[in-house]
């Protein structure tokens, strides 16, 4: 039986833009720097979050033909309901069970990204993996898997392959 095949996207900078919240946040942190930050790991800035370039339909024009996606962020899992929150609000086909998130600021966002590729590689045949930093990406190149640095360019490999 052949493997669904499985898009897997990192969230700041590729699917959205946090330019407003992190402006927020560096005015409160300069003014009450712990209650800033326990603002941001929890969330509380992703209220600001905008949608880059059409992202959410986009992505749900994938999952319409069949791709699975899921998404891998740098975020932490302190702020899961906040960002699951923002994005539904941006329209993007998202839930609880495909959004996986650090559990702390000090694990290695290269090596969480790379096992979680790992772990999906046995159920899933992953065709692409999208994320704007270069460090990143490499997790995916180390694992044979295509990457790409932004949907537009995942789009323009999926249509060539057509």
């Amino acid at each position: 039986m052949a493997q669904p095949n499985l898009i897997v996207f990192d969230l700041d900078g590729v699917l959205i833009d946090t330019t407003h919240g992190k402006e927020i946040y560096l005015a409160h942190k300069r003014e009450h720097p712990e209650e800033a930050v326990f603002h941001y790991e929890n969330g509380a800035y992703c209220y600001l979050d905008t949608e880059i370039a059409d992202g959410a339909t986009a992505l749900n024009e994938l999952s319409e033909r069949g791709y699975s996606l899921i998404y891998l962020t740098g975020r932490r899992v302190s702020a899961k309901d906040a960002t699951l929150q923002s994005m539904q609000n941006m329209k993007y086909p998202v839930n609880s069970c495909c959004l996986f998130m650090k559990s702390s600021k000090e694990d290695d966002t290269v090596e969480f990204k790379e096992t979680m590729l790992k772990q999906y590689q046995d159920d899933y045949n992953i065709i692409a993996f999208v994320d704007d930093k270069e460090s990143n990406r490499k997790a995916g190149e180390n694992l044979d898997i295509p990457t790409y640095e932004t949907v537009e360019e995942l789009l323009q490999a999926i249509e060539e392959e057509r």
